[in-house]
């Protein structure tokens, strides 16, 4: 599936610099300020955690991927004009990935 990096909070880390540490392991990429921009609820009938969406802009590559044993990651870029195109066409499916990036659109960082 095409998704946004992501990841667990550890305990006593700030949301936002959980956001960051993800995107440089998954990724190897690291940006400017990490701001939290949404949140939603995954599940609320059978969960109680929250799925926070964090923006990173002006990101550069600056390391290796530092997958953990069980993650198989692709790094694959896209224009951000492409995206609402990829949820339409279903290359993008995970719902929290949809979420997230409908707050990055009522924010004004996409344009739909």
């Amino acid at each position: 599936t095409l998704e946004l990096a992501g990841g667990m909070v550890d305990a006593n880390e700030d949301v936002a610099a959980a956001g960051a540490r993800e995107l440089l392991e998954e990724t190897g990429y690291v940006g400017g300020t990490a701001r939290v921009i949404g949140r939603v609820s995954a599940n609320p009938a059978i969960m109680n955690n929250w799925v926070h969406t964090i923006l990173i802009e002006d990101c550069e590559l600056r390391h290796a991927q530092q997958l953990d044993g069980n993650e198989e990651i692709r790094v694959r870029l896209v224009e951000a004009g492409e995206l609402p195109h990829l949820v339409q066409r279903g290359v993008i499916h995970h719902s929290l990935v949809v979420a997230a990036l409908h707050h990055a659109v009522i924010t004004s960082v996409l344009r739909a």
